[in-house]
């Protein structure tokens, strides 16, 4: 049996009101292209605001109404400290990236 399609996507740099979006859009995309497992790659993102806290969390929400799996991975100092202060730390899977 194949593995289901898997869309890695790796965020760098601030994921604030004007990157949002195109994180939310490429989500989007690909869950209505059939891919059912997302995990995104935070390790590089040095700045995030709340409007890309509510991205990740509006793609966790797209992901698992197709029926698929969501999770983060290599969550870099920044996000961890807002997932942690806003207490969102529960609503993400964890991921470990393998090579």
């Amino acid at each position: 049996m194949a593995d289901p399609p898997q869309l890695r996507v790796v965020v760098t740099g601030e994921l604030d009101v004007l990157s949002a979006s195109g994180l939310r859009g490429a989500v989007a995309r690909h869950s209505a292209d059939g891919c059912s497992s997302v995990v995104i790659d935070l390790e590089g993102v040095t700045f995030i605001d709340c409007t890309g806290l509510s991205a990740l969390l509006a793609c966790q929400q797209e992901v698992a109404a197709s029926g698929g799996t969501f999770g983060v991975a290599a969550l870099s100092a920044a996000v961890a400290r807002v997932v942690e202060l806003t207490g969102t730390a529960g609503r993400f899977d964890t991921m470990t990236l393998s090579a």
